[in-house]
């Protein structure tokens, strides 16, 4: 029979001795190679910042563009905004955004329907309306032929210029 009192196992646990522990787990790699490797791996993350970083901010002149067209946009619905200045403001923003990514040289002497193929060249496609742009210009500069815009055609050159500012490639 096997004696299980109390003091038998006091006897017992006296005789123990202290838990080996193991050594702690050192999570952080100790060898050279994956210290290179973690400061390649940091350094590609911050080359990939730093690249998104500059790419914002070559494009923040595209979101001013359109936030200001929308802006003046809103304001001519309201009736807040004659029509001449929406359009003003809508060809300026074109022309800065056609300036700022082709070049003053290129694009500061081109307007009219030049302005619009030269623009649809660029893009491979037809993005502006040259009779939309020509028609736009004549509202603001004609002295002889003042043309008001419907709000159709004034609807259609706002989207038409949006779209080219928010998806031109330079």
């Amino acid at each position: 029979m096997i004696d299980i009192t109390p003091q038998t196992y006091f006897y017992k646990l006296k005789d123990m001795h202290p838990i080996a522990r193991p050594k702690d787990v050192i999570f952080w790699p100790e060898t050279i190679g994956w210290k290179i490797v973690t400061l390649l791996l940091l350094l590609t993350i911050s080359y990939i910042i730093y690249k998104l970083i500059t790419r914002y901010n070559r494009r923040k002149y595209r979101k001013h563009a359109i936030k200001t067209i929308t802006d003046a946009f809103r304001l001519q619905t309201k009736g807040d905004l004659s029509q001449e200045e929406y359009i003003k403001i809508c060809l300026s923003q074109f022309k800065i955004v056609g300036i700022e990514s082709y070049g003053r040289k290129e694009v500061a002497s081109l307007k009219g329907e030049r302005w619009a193929i030269y623009i649809n060249d660029r893009a491979g496609k037809e993005c502006i309306a040259p009779n939309l742009l020509c028609k736009a210009e004549k509202t603001l500069y004609s002295l002889t032929e003042k043309q008001m815009m419907d709000t159709k055609e004034l609807n259609k050159l706002n989207r038409q210029i949006i779209k080219w500012i928010g998806g031109h490639h330079v």
